[in-house]
């Protein structure tokens, strides 16, 4: 059933997505019916086919989705992040989950997630790591948080 669940607030995002993204002018309907016919062959998200299609960019879904979800977004290149938050997150747990720690205060972390809807990743920060009571979610551009994981973690070197 939980799973029913969340397929359903799935396509209740992107309707509501698509919804604001027609009334705002940024895309046609023809782009929308192009995007879910795409969402519906390849299993994407809708998101995800938005960006391949070429009707957005990863910046504007960014603050299309803040709009949409209450979030907050975040810049991360205008972020100076906590050397002290890589032994709390390590690097193979942000990658996994496309995250960044921004920051650590009285149990409450303040995380960069490009999908806030990531359950998986929430459940990891909210149970795994003990100093966590409360996790609260900012969007960011995906692309912006595989660059930040890459300079904040440094950069993995390998020779073929």
């Amino acid at each position: 059933m939980g799973q029913t669940a969340t397929k359903k607030s799935i396509i209740s995002l992107s309707q509501t997505l698509a919804s604001m993204l027609l009334r705002k002018g940024i895309l046609s309907q023809d782009q929308v019916d192009v995007a879910l016919k795409e969402q519906h062959l390849k299993g994407t998200t809708f998101e995800e086919c938005l960006i391949n299609l070429g009707f957005i960019s990863e910046a504007a879904l960014t603050e299309a989705l803040s709009l949409t979800m209450g979030y907050d977004k975040i810049t991360l290149k205008q972020i100076l992040l906590d050397p002290s938050l890589r032994s709390v997150i390590p690097r193979e747990v942000a990658e996994q989950f496309c995250l960044v720690p921004l920051s650590l205060d009285e149990g409450v972390l303040r995380v960069a997630i490009a999908d806030i809807y990531n359950l998986p990743a929430l459940d990891y920060l909210n149970h795994k790591i003990p100093s966590v009571q409360k996790v609260i979610p900012l969007i960011a551009v995906e692309s912006d948080i595989h660059d930040a994981i890459d300079g904040y973690y440094g950069y993995e070197l390998s020779i073929p």
